[in-house]
């Protein structure tokens, strides 16, 4: 689970250009997450699902709430 905290800070630090973002104010696609993080799309859902575990995201109407 320390990768998907670490990949979090990654996406925070990509998106909102704060690793430390300890709020949520969007709701993007896997594709979106896949396409900033430069990485496949099966890999972006599988990260996001880990990062849900540890209650660091949720899903939103189709979702992932950052």
């Amino acid at each position: 689970m320390t990768k998907a905290r670490g990949f979090w800070e990654d996406l925070m630090g990509t998106i909102w250009h704060d690793p430390k973002r300890s709020y949520s104010s969007a709701v993007v696609s896997t594709e979106f997450i896949a396409d900033r993080m430069n990485m496949s799309v099966d890999k972006a859902e599988q990260f996001m699902r880990a990062c849900c575990e540890l209650n660091l995201s949720d899903r939103q109407g189709g979702g992932w709430v950052i």
